[in-house]
């Protein structure tokens, strides 16, 4: 694994601890980002039919998980946590299971489903390296793409609903404006302003746009007398919390579950990203202990009462819009989530945030999401296979918007995997992928004739294998400058007329070259040899190309005799 490279753009990264002051109120900016979501185990409760008491408890024990999630992120211990600031939020995955559930056995059948998805994710998180050739990056990027044309998408259709508010005549256009306006102002923030403007543009956002609604009577009189009449400090009560367990949504949670952890895939795959320039692949020890994380998280929130919860690609992509990326932000955000847990009066105001000022946070954090997803998909070079599954795979879960009512009324048995544009992406990138991979196995080789050929023949070879197999742009390029190293350096060494043979292997995880010709060994040696050295043997100043070859490589090797030698590279994709 490369160095990090810590990105020029960023204020605070990932392991940096912001001041205390700043701490606090970044913690609160992700919390105000992150408390749309709880809007999700209201309406599941509602469903159920719940009392307000147990409502209010339900919002506050999610609230709770949320904290554990967080923090179970952030504080990487061997197999569990992936180190990065990725909070865990009520997530729509779980949303059409859970209302089966509701259908089937009521709230303790969800509760009891949820424990034993979260618990099946956290132990697919062992099996990640095995999984990976099913799961490449062009997939996590479709995912993060889908996410964020999901946050976008929601976004625009909650500053344009006109159904969900009750306000005077003309009002429609100010709760468009004042949308837009909340947008507006946070993208112009992030933009423009320096300092802890551009760290809390999100949040100068949110309360503009929020005081600017409630001024202009954009509020429910149901939310409003819901905030006055919320206790200020009251425990969360557990009396509402049993399970029961059904082995008939099995797979309509498992399925879940395997969503959640491709997204949470992608969601650390893009932390990884906003936190290293140098980024070219993902460090699968972070991504298996945040998919154990996350898996941990939802299984915290069954336990308590909770609905599934999931990796928060909304907060990753705030992170990156406000230049703070610290895991110290994690602490005070968990410490938010203990206090308005605590506190129904609090979480009351959060649950009732306009829907123009939700969409208008959700429609700022989605370009930034977005953008990241095209970036990891854009980390391979994309031949025609990962083209199709790519574009087919957006191209189907943006018909899931187009087209609700034709995917509502395929077959209930189907409505797991089109229930949503993510859960149909997903499974359209995994099939497609899966089909493709026939085949994907590659390999070629180049007769290259020293004295005829040149060093732009190599080139040339090595960019066209790379560009027909998909290869990464970065690896590429530094597998063909240790080939044209080697090549130059073997080529003293080179007896006879017959060409030096060039072998190129890829296999989707591993790139290996092979330069074969007549002659002896190349030495490989790490270190140069010195001047005193190369005066008394000069010989040993062939080794010099060998050294450079060495670095270049992940693992080099040279064998054979004094009449003819391999040199094997291997680069890890």
């Amino acid at each position: 694994m490369t160095k990090r490279v810590r990105p020029a753009d960023l204020i605070y990264d990932v392991d940096q601890r912001p001041p205390l002051g700043e701490l606090v109120v970044l913690g609160l900016q992700h919390i105000a980002a992150a408390g749309v979501y709880l809007l999700l185990p209201l309406v599941i409760a509602q469903a159920a039919g719940m009392s307000d008491l147990a409502l209010e408890s339900a919002i506050s024990l999610s609230m709770v998980a949320m904290a554990v999630g967080v923090l179970l992120q952030a504080w990487q211990r061997k197999w569990l946590g992936s180190g990065l600031l990725v909070p865990s939020v009520p997530t729509s995955i779980y949303l059409s299971p859970s209302m089966q559930a509701v259908q089937l056995g009521g709230m303790p059948l969800v509760y009891g489903m949820t424990l034993v998805a979260g618990l099946f994710e956290a132990a697919l998180s062992r099996f990640l390296n095995r999984l990976r050739p099913y799961f490449p990056p062009e997939v996590a990027g479709v995912a993060v793409v889908i996410v964020g044309l999901e946050m976008g998408t929601l976004g625009f259709r909650k500053i344009m609903n006109l159904e969900a508010t009750s306000f005077a005549s003309g009002g429609v256009g100010y709760a468009t404006a004042i949308g837009f306006g909340t947008f507006a102002l946070s993208l112009v923030l992030s933009i423009y302003g320096k300092g802890w403007v551009r760290l809390f543009s999100s949040l100068i956002g949110i309360i503009a746009g929020y005081g600017t609604a409630v001024l202009m009577g954009l509020m429910s009189e149901k939310s409003a007398s819901r905030i006055r009449d919320t206790n200020l400090f009251d425990f969360p009560s557990f009396s509402h919390v049993s399970f029961s367990f059904d082995p008939a949504l099995a797979i309509p949670f498992a399925l879940a579950g395997l969503s959640a952890m491709l997204k949470t895939v992608a969601a650390v795959t893009t932390a990884q990203k906003i936190n290293d320039s140098a980024w070219t692949r993902a460090d699968m020890k972070q991504i298996q202990g945040g998919v154990a994380a996350d898996g941990l998280a939802t299984a915290t929130a069954g336990l308590l009462g909770g609905t599934g919860q999931n990796s928060a690609t909304s907060n990753v992509g705030l992170s990156a819009a406000t230049g703070a990326t610290s895991r110290w932000i994690a602490w005070p955000m968990a410490g938010w989530l203990l206090i308005l847990a605590c506190s129904p009066k609090f979480a009351a105001v959060f649950v009732a945030m306009p829907d123009v000022v939700v969409g208008g946070s959700f429609l700022f954090v989605s370009c930034f999401v977005l953008v990241n997803g095209l970036q990891i998909i854009a980390s391979r070079m994309l031949d025609t296979r990962r083209t199709a599954v790519v574009g087919l795979s957006i191209i189907l879960a943006e018909s899931r918007f187009i087209f609700p009512d034709f995917f509502k009324a395929l077959p209930e048995s189907l409505q797991p995997f089109v229930g949503s544009s993510l859960a149909l992406g997903i499974t359209a990138a995994f099939l497609l992928n899966l089909v493709f991979r026939i085949g994907v196995r590659k390999r070629d080789e180049l007769a290259y004739r020293p004295g005829v050929d040149s060093s732009e023949t190599l080139h040339q070879f090595l960019e066209r294998c790379g560009q027909r197999w998909g290869a990464r742009g970065m690896i590429m390029e530094r597998a063909t400058q240790a080939t044209v190293e080697l090549v130059e350096a073997v080529q003293p060494l080179h007896k006879g007329a017959e060409p030096i043979l060039v072998k190129i292997a890829f296999d989707e995880y591993n790139l290996n070259i092979e330069v074969s010709y007549a002659g002896p060994p190349l030495s490989l040696k790490a270190q140069p040899p010195t001047p005193e050295e190369m005066l008394e043997n000069p010989d040993l100043a062939l080794g010099l190309g060998g050294m450079f070859v060495a670095r270049l490589a992940d693992r080099s090797e040279a064998i054979g005799t004094w009449e003819s030698s391999t040199v094997r590279l291997h680069f890890e994709h």
